[in-house]
């Protein structure tokens, strides 16, 4: 985006088109690893999806704190 581009309207119409989607996006990966790990066939599958929710638990975590 444009810094001459910018209006009254341009943040909250990137927050509604972009963010927001991404975000509900976020929410149901990490529905998904959870359930990848309650239905695990092996540890060692569960200790991989582990491994994944807490990548992305941590990567959301640095998310949060730039808002």
């Amino acid at each position: 985006m444009y810094l001459h581009r910018y209006n009254e309207g341009t943040l909250s119409r990137m927050r509604t088109e972009y963010v927001t989607p991404l975000l509900g996006k976020y929410d149901a990966y990490a529905e998904q690893l959870d359930k990848q790990i309650d239905n695990a066939d092996s540890t060692s599958d569960a200790n991989r999806f582990k491994k994944r929710a807490c990548r992305f638990s941590e990567a959301t975590g640095r998310i949060a704190r730039v808002r």
